[in-house]
């Protein structure tokens, strides 16, 4: 768990690179604990425009949550929720559409069952 907290106290203070070194030191033995490690991972990935390991770790966790018997139906449809965004977000901001942004950013208002919708929401308005 020292990884895991040191990791998120970094990403607070926008000191993603040392965010990322704590975070990929985590050994993680429960579900909550599993999924809270991917999602810092994608937001980091995000922060530091590291596209090639974002879209990796979206198809693992994607597959992850299809798969796995250890989360339930709502965590797996906010899973799901998220990684659809986060997708869009990624392509945005790397191709600055801001018509598209407008259209995600209603989406994402709109959305009942996501995870992390405040930053997502947040990341979204960075770019309109």
């Amino acid at each position: 768990m020292k990884y895991f907290t040191t990791a998120i106290v970094k990403f607070g203070r926008r000191d993603f690179e040392e965010s990322l070194k704590y975070i990929s030191k985590v050994k993680y033995d429960f579900v909550r604990l599993k999924t809270d490690v991917k999602f810092l991972m994608l937001k980091i990935y995000y922060e530091l425009n590291l596209e090639d390991p974002a879209y990796c770790l979206i198809d693992t966790f994607k597959h992850y949550a299809s798969d796995s018997k250890e989360i339930s139906e709502d965590t797996r449809i906010s899973v799901k929720n998220f990684l659809k965004y986060y997708s869009q977000l990624f392509k945005i901001k790397n191709i600055r559409k801001s018509a598209e942004s407008g259209f995600v950013k209603d989406s994402i208002e709109k959305e009942e069952f996501l995870y992390h919708k405040d930053w997502l929401y947040e990341k979204i308005n960075e770019l309109i």
